[in-house]
């Protein structure tokens, strides 16, 4: 018998991330599943698929069998595409560990000094724009 949970959630070495479908195989193998409603992975879905993977790879090592992303392939959601995208995130592995030190350095140093400019918008919106728009007047 498998097991399906929605929404699992880790917690490894302080990361947390939520993947939209845990499937655990009769054999005990893990296949992941996330959902995007785009049709296309941008960027910002490409670095989330990238520390998820990191995760779950730590978290199951070679149990993790398949990293699944699912895309609408039409407009209306009717037709959906599966693609197991393990190999391109094994790429990315090594990247993605050096990216989550840097954030946590990030974190625990004092807040930046960064101008204001277009990466506040890509690839979406900064949840901090208002935070750093009164900030900047007071300067």
């Amino acid at each position: 018998m498998h097991s399906i949970i929605y929404e699992a959630t880790f917690i490894e070495n302080g990361v947390l991330v939520m993947c939209d479908i845990l499937v655990k195989n009769e054999n005990e193998l893990i296949d992941i599943y996330e959902i995007k409603l785009n049709s296309r992975l941008n960027e910002g879905i490409l670095n989330d698929l990238a520390i998820q993977y990191f995760i779950c790879k730590t978290r199951f090592g070679s149990k993790l069998n398949s990293f699944n992303i699912i895309t609408r392939s039409d407009k209306e959601g009717k037709s959906w595409n599966i693609q197991n995208v393990i190999d391109n995130l094994e790429k990315s592995y090594s990247d993605t560990s050096d990216k989550i030190n840097l954030f946590f350095s990030t974190l625990n140093s004092s807040e930046p000094k960064i101008t204001m400019g277009a990466h506040c918008k890509k690839p979406y919106e900064c949840e901090f724009v208002e935070y750093c728009t009164k900030k900047s007047i007071k300067l």
